[in-house]
């Protein structure tokens, strides 16, 4: 059958299976329903009309036909939401047909004057009936509709019968129907336990294949991330340096990532660090701190194949690599931070020193300018308080 996506709801996934099976089921069961009739009109050929018997076995096999181009038709439609009922609707109207025929056995078939052919056509009809189960239970509407057309008349004929024989089979006929309902009703309720279970199964291996194509994708991004980022990035295994991506052998100025795989992160620095610890002593306390912490972040200096040394900000994380625990390190080179910070600082000081030379100039100027001044107001003062004379 061909599917096309469609979001259904449970009910619906349960309806479609359980059409799924009804289907699949049907031209074995058609093929078995032959044979018996086959059987029936070969046991009752002397002792009913062969006209009516022949009449009889033709339309059950029209009727066959007719149920069996529809499991064609089924097989080869597309499958749409809408029309789960109406190909449920389809296989109960064959399955009412095919019972209607069978009912008509009680009639056609039915041997008034041999106990024998009576009792073989009642085990056969109630053999019938009790096998529809195996086909027919995903729906219990088709099962009912064929038991009680197949056995109701079947029943009637033997409670018809005014001896003691005939009222006790009629009676264990229609005992059948109920006993056949009952089974097939908890046949019923296991089949659609294992059936919710299948889908609920499907379901969750679909969101298992979901999950590992999204898995694989987020992989190949950060894998991606991981070789074209500017930045230097590493895997830490205890306490050495396993991959690193294209960006460190630039910043270290190797030719390929295979020289710098197993190194010891001292082994790519100076001896001192920059507060004159050495290089080796202070990685392993770093990379112990990330990996009780869970991160750790902090400034080092690296040192090039050509003996230059830069500084850098380095994060670690822990993760989980292999059933083992590593670190992930991402270096981030700040040599131009760290020079745009000396020519700041630079020019601070050179402005706090400009700041300083002109206030001791002004306090130079200031006293040079005030000592005259104070002579020059005490002469003015004295001549004030005398009386002036024409020199004056």
């Amino acid at each position: 059958m061909e599917h096309i996506p469609l979001e259904l709801n449970k009910q619906q996934k349960m309806d479609m299976e359980l059409n799924r099976l009804l289907y699949e089921g049907l031209p074995f069961a058609a093929m078995i329903s032959m044979a018996n009739a086959g059987i029936l009109v070969g046991v009752h050929w002397g002792q009913q009309n062969h006209a009516v018997l022949l009449i009889w076995f033709s339309l059950l096999a029209l009727v066959m036909l007719g149920r069996l181009s529809l499991v064609w038709r089924y097989k080869r439609s597309v499958l749409l939401a809408s029309d789960i009922q109406s190909w449920r609707q389809r296989f109960v109207i064959g399955t009412g047909l095919a019972g209607l025929v069978w009912s008509g056995a009680a009639f056609a078939v039915f041997a008034e004057d041999s106990l024998f052919h009576q009792e073989f056509l009642a085990i056969m009809l109630v053999g019938m009936a009790a096998g529809s189960t195996a086909s027919l239970a995903p729906d219990f509407k088709s099962h009912s509709l064929f038991v009680l057309l197949v056995l109701t008349p079947l029943g009637m004929r033997f409670l018809a019968f005014e001896n003691f024989v005939g009222h006790a089979v009629g009676g264990l006929v229609f005992f059948s129907i109920v006993l056949l309902m009952v089974n097939t009703h908890r046949f019923r309720q296991l089949l659609f336990r294992d059936i919710r279970s299948t889908l609920e199964a499907q379901e969750s291996e679909r969101n298992l294949k979901k999950a590992n194509v999204l898995l694989q994708e987020s992989e190949e991004k950060y894998r991606r991330l991981f070789e074209k980022s500017e930045d230097g990035m590493w895997i830490i295994v205890r306490n050495k340096f396993v991959v690193a991506n294209d960006a460190v052998v630039r910043m270290l100025g190797y030719s390929s990532k295979k020289e710098l795989a197993n190194t010891h992160p001292g082994d790519l620095s100076p001896i001192y660090q920059a507060d004159n610890r050495l290089s080796r002593e202070k990685s392993e306390e770093m990379m112990a701190n990330a990996m009780k912490w869970g991160y750790h972040r902090f400034e080092w200096l690296h040192m090039k194949r050509n003996g230059e040394v830069f500084p850098v900000d380095v994060s670690l994380t822990k993760i989980p690599l292999g059933g083992d625990e590593a670190l992930f390190c991402i270096w981030r080179d700040i040599s131009k931070q760290k020079r745009t910070e000396a020519e700041l600082l630079n020019a601070r000081n050179q402005a706090e020193a400009a700041n300083q030379a002109k206030g001791e100039f002004l306090a130079t100027m200031s006293h040079e300018i005030r000592t005259p001044m104070n002579g020059i107001l005490g002469m003015l003062r004295i001549v004030g308080d005398s009386s002036l004379t024409d020199e004056q």
